[in-house]
């Protein structure tokens, strides 16, 4: 499944391993596209047993910053599924977007990693 619009496009990335969700960040992250968003997630998750774990990719590296209503949002989301979350993965090279991005993860118990790149995790490199 895939969800995709100006802000964001989120997919199912098997690229990287079964069980991972990558959201694609673009300009401003806004509080709409934020709700749009969570509503992919929330029914991704709803798909899988609440014992089975997701990783998630946020790809902030075409993000030109974010609304806080959108970060809000988001985490209100990261709340509801911390359950079915095994680890995050960031990338971006605006040191803002990273420091923002430690800050949510803090709250949250499962695995983390903010990255400059996707070389800096050893991933595929996406593209539609």
């Amino acid at each position: 499944m895939r969800y995709q619009s100006e802000e964001m496009e989120a997919k199912v990335f098997h690229e990287y391993e079964e069980n991972c969700l990558l959201f694609k960040f673009r300009n401003k992250f806004t509080e709409e596209a934020s709700e749009k968003a969570c509503l992919f997630w929330e029914s991704e998750f709803e798909k899988r047993d609440l014992d089975h774990k997701i990783s998630l990719i946020w790809d902030c590296t075409e993000m030109s910053g974010f609304e806080l209503n959108a970060q809000k949002r988001w985490v209100k989301c990261m709340n509801k599924h911390a359950s079915q979350i095994q680890r995050v993965m960031v990338i971006s090279d605006n040191i803002v977007i990273r420091g923002a991005a430690r800050l949510i993860l803090q709250a949250f118990s499962y695995e983390s990693k903010v990255v400059k790149s996707y070389k800096e995790l050893d991933l595929p490199v996406y593209s539609n």
